[in-house]
């Protein structure tokens, strides 16, 4: 699960999840910023600018994929 969703800043894996690297995408799958999470960390997004429906894909270092949708809000 993803946290906040909508988020302004950052994202969170819950439950905390193994270390592995992520890859933001928008939606022309056009990528965005990519990086590495550690377990139960979260991580900035702050590379995404505009509002709007997004895609995070994690890799987990056991090779397992996932991919979510989220929302970036603009901030206050």
């Amino acid at each position: 699960t993803l946290y906040p969703n909508p988020a302004t800043d950052r994202l969170c894996i819950s439950p905390a999840a193994a270390p592995g690297t992520y890859v933001l995408y928008d939606l022309n799958g056009r990528q965005i910023e990519t990086g590495y999470m550690t377990s139960g960390s979260c991580i900035s997004v702050d590379a995404v600018r505009e509002s709007g429906i997004y895609f995070i894909e994690w890799t987990a270092a056991t090779g397992e994929t996932y991919r979510s949708k989220w929302v970036k809000t603009a901030g206050f």
